[in-house]
């Protein structure tokens, strides 16, 4: 009875809001405009991500070039958990970031009490009730809450909704991972299901076209949602001037001598039906190869979130690996200095280095079905400058060429067009977003 009653308490609560603010809502209707000036309001927007770094990194730069167009303000990054919050803020650049463009990162289900967390949740997410939003969502469904906000908001302030489908990987990077590697492991099963509809959204931002993206994740967009390709985000020029702006803070000058960028993953296995394939041993093969050069060149490692930091310690330390150190600045420092990007596993930070200029070594660790599927080929084919599966003789040959050599990558710029998504300019990205009026 207790809970029954609360809830009552809670729906009658929301029921007097709403209808307050309608009420409000028809007295500004009625309110005469003085000598028919029009005032341009921007939109608060809401940011609603999953718990994973590479989402926030795909949008943050778009967020900031609709800020410098002032189409938005106040952006509100919600994430599903605390400890999704802690990741981001512990990732100081984007946290940064976020407050350089007057936007705040928040997380909501804080508490595991159902009454308290839906209290809880829509304090966080108030702006629902009383302003127009733009929201921005990764994912077609965040949650019951956040969808029927939304759908409230829509109705009484004309809110807009907008899905992001946004990559840091090309188009045939993300085809070749669907084709020779999922099919052949565990997450295969995610992709066996129907087609899903992507419906209910005002807009939809992809960063490749509007077919590429439906056959990919084998999605199809409703007719009434306008679909706008804005490429590759990571490449906005007000993001990357951020960055540039901040390098000496971000990156110390005694970090920026050459180094090798060592991209850290799990040692574990790669899959949970996979008991004979692990990536221990080429993250040793590694290690031991990079040894012989540990007095000439730095290693900077890239921690990855489901890195084994104890275990990765433990190895170094066995192999009394030296001149190293960990670093969770972002990539984009770490490959603009970087003599190279070596990786033990596939890493969709390769095709980053790759079109930054920056000479990429992957060290493959392939289980069978997926190598013989790709005919010998790195997944990244066309990305990887260096590719060496299972060889240690050969790494050490290329890494020795590379560190001493002084090896000159030069990438051409309309090879790099045809590779990668296009990069919008400002004005062309303030154009697509005509249909907020």
């Amino acid at each position: 009875m207790t809970n029954l009653s609360n809830k009552k308490v809670l729906v009658t609560g929301a029921v007097c809001v709403v209808k307050r603010i309608v009420n409000i809502r028809n007295s500004k209707k009625e309110k005469k405009v003085e000598d028919d000036i029009v005032v341009k309001v921007l939109m608060d927007s809401i940011i609603l991500l999953k718990p994973k770094i590479i989402h926030i990194d795909n949008i943050l730069p778009l967020i900031f070039e609709l800020k410098k167009a002032e189409i938005i303000s106040k952006p509100l990054f919600v994430v599903p958990t605390p400890e999704a919050y802690e990741v981001i803020k512990d990732n100081i650049v984007l946290y940064e970031g976020i407050l350089a463009i007057d936007g705040e990162l928040v997380f909501i289900n804080k508490y595991k009490n159902r009454v308290l967390r839906l209290i809880y949740n829509l304090f966080v997410l108030r702006k629902y009730f009383y302003k127009t939003i733009l929201t921005f969502e990764v994912t077609p469904y965040f949650g019951r809450l956040t969808f029927w906000l939304i759908k409230i908001n829509r109705k009484i302030w004309q809110g807009k909704r907008v899905f992001c489908g946004l990559s840091a990987m090309s188009f045939k990077s993300n085809t070749n991972f669907d084709k020779h590697w999922f099919r052949f492991s565990s997450s295969s099963k995610l992709k066996n299901h129907l087609k899903r509809e992507i419906k209910d959204f005002d807009a939809a931002l992809l960063t490749y076209t509007k077919k590429q993206y439906e056959e990919l994740y084998n999605a199809k967009f409703a007719l009434d949602c306008p679909v706008f390709q804005v490429g590759f985000t990571r490449g906005l020029d007000g993001w990357l001037r951020f960055l540039d702006k901040n390098a000496n803070k971000y990156m110390p000058k005694k970090n920026q001598k050459p180094y090798i960028f060592f991209i850290l993953s799990s040692i574990g296995k790669p899959f949970q039906d996979d008991h004979i394939f692990t990536n221990r041993k080429h993250f040793i093969d590694c290690i031991e190869v990079m040894k012989e050069f540990n007095q000439d060149i730095l290693t900077v490692f890239k921690p990855h979130a489901i890195s084994e930091m104890n275990e990765i310690q433990d190895i170094l330390n066995s192999i009394r690996y030296k001149n190293y150190i960990f670093s969770n600045t972002h990539p984009y420092y770490l490959v603009k200095n970087a003599k190279l990007t070596l990786s033990f596993t596939t890493s969709s930070l390769l095709p980053y280095s790759y079109f930054w200029g920056t000479p990429t070594v992957e060290y493959a660790c392939y289980f069978p079905q997926a190598y013989n599927s790709l005919q010998g080929q790195s997944l990244y084919h066309g990305y990887i400058d260096y590719y060496i599966h299972n060889n240690k003789d050969k790494l050490k040959k290329i890494l020795k060429k590379i560190i001493y050599d002084d090896v000159q990558i030069n990438r051409d710029e309309t090879e790099l067009k045809e590779k990668y998504p296009p990069i919008l300019s400002s004005e062309e990205l303030k154009g697509l977003f005509a249909f907020i009026n």
